[in-house]
């Protein structure tokens, strides 16, 4: 009775082979994912970020030249912005941040979060560079980080940074 059959030294080998592919192949895996878990950490932040500062700079190039600026004042900064509004309805707009999101309250209506939930929005700053002649240069910052649930993978912030004057006549 001649039967091929596998000895415990192939045995052994053969499954010290597959181990060793099985831990390599999860090493990459693993790698990729928080390669990919940062880099759209990284691109929610950024792009998020880009999008609110054009809306704020939009917001400040159509405020009424004249007056368009309620506060903060010349010379001075704050955490809050308040612009004319271009009808009686929505005067006036105000930028803030409440519970880490960018709002933006018109006239009398309630806030409206310009911001979404994955991104927090901290240390928002308006900076009056204009004179009591020219109440209209405004210097906008602010900060978004990643909101996460304490993942290291997903913790990524920026600070923008951008400067707008009223263009409306």
């Amino acid at each position: 009775m001649n039967k091929r059959a596998f000895t415990l030294l192939e045995v052994v080998l053969y499954v010290f082979v597959f181990g060793t592919l099985s831990v390599a192949l999860y090493n990459f895996g693993s790698i990729s994912f928080q390669a990919n878990a940062r880099s759209q950490a990284a691109a929610e932040v950024e792009l998020s970020g880009a999008a609110l500062m054009l809306k704020i700079v939009g917001l400040i190039n159509n405020a009424p030249q004249m007056f368009g600026v309620n506060y903060p004042l010349a010379s001075s900064s704050s955490s809050t912005l308040s612009l004319v509004g271009a009808t009686s309805s929505t005067d006036p707009v105000i930028l803030a941040i409440s519970d880490g999101r960018l709002t933006m309250k018109q006239g009398v209506s309630s806030s409206v979060a310009l911001s979404g939930s994955r991104v927090v929005a901290t240390e928002l700053n308006f900076v009056n560079l204009g004179t009591s002649s020219t109440n209209d240069i405004i210097q906008v910052s602010f900060k978004l980080e990643m909101a996460n649930s304490g993942l290291k993978d997903f913790i990524y912030s920026q600070t923008f940074r951008s400067a707008a004057q009223s263009l409306r006549r």
